[in-house]
C-alpha cells in the first residue's frame, strides 16, 4: 500500500515539481547557511575566479556587512515569495475541483492579468498625455482631431459618471485624486492640478480595467460555446492569450482599443447564440467605441452564411449596414468641424516598409524589461507563429471559424496597408478573435495529439 502511494505521488508531475522545488530551496538555505557569508568575504578580498570578484569589487570592509544583510534580506524574500506560489499552486490543485473554488481562482487569475496588462499600457502610453491630437483632455472634450474624435462611448460614459459625483466629494479628495493616487506614476500630463480631469482619468482607468475582466471572461465562454474541450482549458487560455496583447501596442495604444476587442467578443458570443437584440445593442454601441467597427458585419456573416435561411441572412445584413452607415455617417457630420482627416492615408508607407527586407526582423522591448527582444509585428517570427495558430490542423477546425480567419483577414490586411502605421498589429483586432480560437485549437491538439472527432466543433 505504502509503495501504491509513493508510485501514485511520482506520477502526479504537479507534486513531483513542487516537491523539486523545496528540496532546491533547502539545499540552497544549507548551503548560504554554512558558506554564503564565507563566499562573500572572499569575492571581497579577490580571493575567487575573475568572474566573481567582479560582482563586488572595490566593496570596502565597511561595506561588507551590509552585504551581508542585503543578501539575507533578499534570500528571505525569495523564499517567501517561492513557497508563496507553492501555496498558491496547492491551494489551486486542491480547491478547482469545487465549482466556488475555480471560480475564485479563476476571478483571480483574470484580475491579476488585467492589471499587469495595462501597468504595461498604461507606462508606455498612459491615456496619451498632452497630445495635441488625440490626448486625454482631447478626447474628454471631443475637440480631438479626427478619425480619434469618433470614438465618442469611452468619453460620454466617463464624463457622464464623473457628473455623478458632487463638487464637494472631489473637492475634499484633491489631493488623493491629483497628487497621491496610485495612479499618478502613469500620468503623462504636464498639468494635473484639476481635480475633476484627475476623477475622469481614474474613472476611465477602471472602465478600462473593468472591459478586460469583461474580455478575459468572454473569450472564456467563447471557448466553451464553439468547443467541448476540457474546462481548464478555457480557463487560462484568456490568460495566456493576453500576454500577448502588448505585443499589438507598437505604436500607438488608446483606451477604446480594450472596448473594441470586448465588443468583439461580446456581439461573437450574440451571433453564434444568435440573441439579435443583444447583437444589435452591442454592434451600435461598438460603433461608437470605434467606427470601424462597422466591420462585424464580417463576423455575422462567418457564422450565420448557409445556416440562416437567405431571406433571414439578408434581412440581419440589410439592418447592420442600415444602423452602421447611419451611424458612422452622423458620427463624421457631427465632428466635420474637427481638423485631421477621416481616413488616414499610409499606402505609401506600407509599401516601402514591407518591401523592405530588413522589416522582417524588427525587435522591441513592450514588456519594458530593458532588452529589445520581442519580435515586432512584421518580424518573421510572429507571422511564423501565427501562421502556426492559424493553419496547424487546418481542416479539423470549425469551418465558421475559417470563414471568420478568411474574411478578416481580407480586409483587415487591405486597411492596415492602406490606412494604418506599418507594421502596428492593434489595427489588425478585427482577426484576433479567430486567431486566438483557432491557436487554442492548434495548442491544444499539439499537447494533446487530438483529433477532432473527439473535440466535437461548432458549426453555425
Amino acid at each position: 500500500m505504502i509503495y501504491e502511494n509513493k508510485v501514485k505521488i511520482l506520477r502526479d508531475k504537479p507534486l513531483l515539481i513542487l516537491a523539486v522545488i523545496t528540496l532546491a530551496m533547502a539545499i540552497a538555505w544549507l548551503f548560504y547557511a554554512f558558506l554564503g557569508h564565507e563566499f562573500i568575504r572572499a569575492a571581497h578580498e579577490g580571493a575567487l575566479s575573475a568572474p566573481f570578484n567582479r560582482i563586488i569589487e572595490n566593496h570596502n570592509i565597511y561595506i561588507l556587512e551590509y552585504d551581508f544583510k542585503i543578501l539575507d534580506s533578499a534570500l528571505v524574500k525569495v523564499s517567501i515569495f517561492i513557497y508563496f506560489l507553492i501555496g498558491l499552486a496547492l491551494s489551486i490543485k486542491l480547491f478547482y475541483r469545487y465549482k466556488i473554488g475555480r471560480f475564485l481562482i479563476v476571478l483571480s487569475t483574470y484580475l491579476i492579468s488585467a492589471f499587469l496588462i495595462l501597468h504595461v499600457f498604461m507606462q508606455t502610453w498612459g491615456f496619451r498625455g498632452d497630445e495635441e491630437r488625440l490626448g486625454f483632455k482631447q478626447m474628454m472634450t471631443h475637440t480631438a482631431h479626427k478619425p480619434f474624435a469618433f470614438r465618442v462611448l469611452v468619453p460620454m460614459l466617463v464624463n457622464s459618471s464623473s457628473s455623478l459625483f458632487p463638487s464637494d466629494f472631489i473637492d475634499s479628495h484633491k489631493e488623493w485624486l491629483t497628487e497621491t493616487s496610485p495612479l499618478i506614476k502613469y500620468v503623462q500630463m504636464k498639468d494635473f492640478s484639476d481635480a475633476r480631469v484627475s476623477l475622469k482619468y481614474h474613472l476611465t482607468y477602471l472602465y478600462v480595467s473593468l472591459s478586460l475582466v469583461i474580455l478575459l471572461f468572454s473569450t472564456r465562454y467563447l471557448i466553451k460555446l464553439i468547443y467541448n474541450l476540457p474546462s481548464i482549458v478555457s480557463d487560462i487560455a484568456p490568460a495566456i492569450g493576453i500576454l500577448f496583447l502588448p505585443l499589438t501596442f507598437l505604436h500607438g495604444g488608446y483606451f477604446y482599443d480594450f472596448f473594441e476587442l470586448m465588443f468583439l467578443a461580446l456581439c461573437l458570443i450574440c451571433i453564434v447564440r444568435r440573441k439579435w437584440v443583444f447583437y444589435y445593442t452591442l454592434f451600435f454601441l461598438a460603433i461608437l467605441n470605434k467606427e470601424p467597427n462597422i466591420l462585424l458585419i464580417l463576423f455575422f456573416m462567418a457564422f450565420c452564411q448557409g445556416v440562416l435561411p437567405k431571406k433571414e441572412l439578408m434581412k440581419h445584413l440589410a439592418m447592420q449596414l442600415f444602423i452602421g452607415v447611419i451611424t458612422v455617417q452622423l458620427l463624421w457630420h457631427i465632428f466635420a468641424g474637427n481638423p485631421g482627416m477621416t481616413i488616414e492615408h499610409h499606402l505609401t508607407g506600407s509599401i516601402h516598409f514591407w518591401l523592405r527586407p530588413t522589416s522582417y526582423f524588427l525587435f522591441f522591448d513592450p514588456y519594458h524589461l530593458g532588452f529589445p527582444i520581442f519580435p515586432r509585428g512584421g518580424n518573421i517570427l510572429s507571422i511564423l507563429f501565427v501562421g502556426f495558430l492559424v493553419f496547424y490542423k487546418w481542416g479539423q477546425k470549425p469551418l465558421s471559424l475559417r470563414w471568420l480567419f478568411v474574411y478578416t483577414s481580407i480586409v483587415n490586411i487591405s486597411l492596415l496597408l492602406y490606412a494604418c502605421h506599418i507594421d502596428e498589429l492593434r489595427n489588425l483586432s478585427f482577426m484576433f478573435p479567430s486567431v486566438y480560437l483557432l491557436g487554442v485549437y492548434s495548442i491544444y491538439s499539439l499537447i494533446y495529439k487530438t483529433r477532432l472527432n473527439k473535440v466535437p466543433r461548432h458549426e453555425s
